[in-house]
């Protein structure tokens, strides 16, 4: 009250004059509320207010209780979810790929989900001392919640990934609006309270908790994420069926087994306070990824009507923790860091714990009188497990322990070490996260309704668009008819040009051709004007020849006639003169030998 009233008198500026307040004095006792037990919820209401009205359209008056601002924020939240149902914010492609992940869903696999031991179970110490360095350790975990610089909705984007075509990307707006706004939340709505339903981001937040790393993956919609065929339940078959599509992606993981992850980061920030030992830059940065997320988790615990009872199975622990357990008395407290899950269906932790060899190195716990959690089968992937959920830092007090095997130890739930202002902020930092994708669902569902009014637009047009698609058709066509006329006369232009060109050029080889005949011609003319003339020559040097050969015949042959003749004269003679003596016969043919060659030689030579 003091505080709201000094901001409610001018302080004086640097200049000793009055400035405006920070707080009108007529609006002072709309923060002062008449009965004084509602002053804390006044309070928180304004804080939610006054975060939420920085560039945020909601209706939100700061005299409304903390009741009354949920329910106004919940007006706008189902406003939108009507709206992204009208006009989904999600493309064609990837809403598909997000109806058939809800569908698997909605199916809802069976299975108890056997949780790694190692990851989420307590050390123990002797009562006192335990709950000394438990509150210890709470209060450096909400320091540590205070000093971490982003909200719930920055911290679910940089651990979550998403599928696009160019590969994993950062989870975008539009994928976790669908899915917070689902219609699958809203059916389960009546179970949680106005704070859950006001700001179904934390839906989204618990619905995480439940799933395995591949069931993420299908959620934020990678289509080679396998689903969980019938009979591969159990934790084995499950395992088998995923085991491949994790190898696969073992160099290249995408989003990671948040429950597993987280409750081993808690743990190790639990074992490194109990071993008095300063964490690394890193592991401080590893351990503090999804501690938003783990604190609104459990700041989210719904109080139970009447007590519940629950049991877990742990199994394949290593003896000196079993013996640690069955050394303990009646009265001990024990202390579970991290987020531990619990069935509300003992048989089935009953059926882990008797089951898993060696039985020895089991524990079986029962824990009784829990009058807060959350039920997350209605949200789980595997509602057969029928899960439970105790939030971080709960406290349980040992009411029985059972030697086994087994070793069953019975124990009383003394509520979570969160100091109820803590979780108050917590729940605070809920509507700041909602408030910026409140604000960005907005921004994406306007633009989907407004491509929704231009196809209802074209719709409505669309008699007069075909029309004037029609006419535009029938525009193209005649300027295509168009062009094709034109095209075809200009190809009958290059035809005709081509076709002279053709004849042309075939006058031009015709002319070619002539002139190479008449050349040919004339040469062969030439050429048979040669040879005729050779002949002629040859025939003139033949009938030379043959004159002269007749001529030197005719003159043998007169040669021969006179020889004869001369023979016969001398033949005569020498029947005349048959008494003269053989020298002179001789002598005469000789002589008449030299006149033959005489003739010859005369032959010849007038032949050549």
């Amino acid at each position: 009250v003091r505080r709201l009233e000094s901001l409610s008198q001018a302080p004086l500026g640097p200049d000793g004059e009055p400035m405006k307040p920070l707080l009108k004095p007529e609006r002072l006792q709309q923060y002062i509320p008449a009965v004084p037990r509602k002053w804390v919820e006044r309070v928180e209401a304004s804080a939610i207010w006054a975060k939420m009205r920085r560039g945020q359209p909601l209706e939100l008056q700061p005299q409304m209780s903390l009741e009354d601002h949920w329910a106004q924020i919940q007006v706008h939240t189902d406003a939108l979810r009507d709206r992204i149902r009208a006009a989904p914010v999600l493309p064609s492609k990837d809403l598909l790929k997000f109806l058939r992940a809800m569908e698997n869903w909605r199916t809802k696999s069976l299975g108890f989900r056997a949780k790694k031991a190692v990851g989420v179970v307590e050390d123990t110490a002797a009562s006192a001392s335990v709950v000394e360095k438990a509150r210890a350790f709470t209060r450096r975990l909400q320091a540590a919640w205070r000093e971490k610089k982003c909200s719930l909705l920055e911290e679910l984007r940089k651990g979550l990934v998403q599928s696009e075509d160019a590969g994993p990307a950062p989870l975008g707006n539009a994928v976790m609006l669908q899915w917070s706004l689902s219609e699958e939340f809203q059916r389960i709505s009546p179970h949680f309270d106005a704070r859950v339903n006001a700001m179904p981001i934390s839906y989204l937040a618990l619905y995480l908790y439940t799933q395995q790393d591949v069931d993420t993956d299908r959620t934020f919609l990678f289509e080679d994420a396998p689903t969980l065929p019938e009979g591969k339940e159990s934790p084995e078959a499950r395992d088998e069926v995923f085991n491949e599509y994790r190898a696969a992606r073992q160099d290249a993981p995408r989003n990671l087994q948040r429950f597993i992850t987280s409750n081993w980061e808690t743990r190790t920030r639990w074992d490194k306070f109990m071993a008095e030992a300063e964490p690394s830059n890193e592991a401080q940065e590893a351990s503090d990824r999804f501690l938003k997320w783990q604190c609104l988790i459990s700041a989210l615990k719904q109080p139970s009507e009447n007590t519940l009872r629950t049991a877990r199975g742990l199994c394949g622990l290593p003896p000196s923790m079993v013996d640690k357990f069955r050394k303990h008395q009646k009265g001990d407290k024990i202390f579970w860091a991290a987020l531990s899950s619990t069935t509300t269906d003992t048989s089935i932790a009953e059926s882990y714990a008797n089951q898993a060899e060696p039985i020895a190195n089991n524990v079986l716990f029962f824990i009784e009188e829990i009058f807060d959690g959350l039920e997350l089968q209605l949200l789980s992937q595997y509602p057969n497990e029928q899960e439970f959920l105790s939030p971080l830092c709960t406290m349980l007090e040992i009411i029985e322990v059972v030697q086994g095997p087994p070793v069953i130890v019975r124990c009383r739930y003394l509520g979570s070490l969160l100091s109820p202002e803590f979780q108050q902020k917590c729940i605070l930092d809920l509507p700041v996260s909602w408030r910026v994708l409140y604000q960005q669902g907005i921004e994406l569902v306007e633009k989907a309704e407004e491509k929704l009014a231009n196809e209802a637009v074209e719709a409505e047009r669309e008699p007069f668009a075909r029309q004037a698609d029609e006419e535009r058709q029938k525009a193209e066509r005649e300027a295509a008819a168009r062009t094709a006329d034109e095209e075809s006369q200009k190809a009958a232009r290059a035809a005709a040009a081509r076709k002279a060109d053709e004849e042309r050029q075939k006058a031009e080889r015709e002319v070619v051709a002539r002139r190479a005949e008449e050349e040919h011609q004339k040469a062969e003319c030439e050429a048979v004007a040669r040879r005729a003339e050779e002949e002629h020559q040859k025939a003139e040097h033949e009938a030379f020849a043959r004159r002269a050969e007749e001529e030197r015949q005719k003159a043998e042959r007169e040669a021969a006639a006179r020889k004869a003749e001369r023979e016969a004269e001398a033949q005569k003679k020498v029947e005349e003169e048959t008494k003269r003596p053989w020298e002179i016969v001789s002598l005469k043919a000789e002589v008449g030998n030299d006149l033959g060659k005489a003739l010859l030689e005369a032959a010849h030579h007038n032949k050549v």
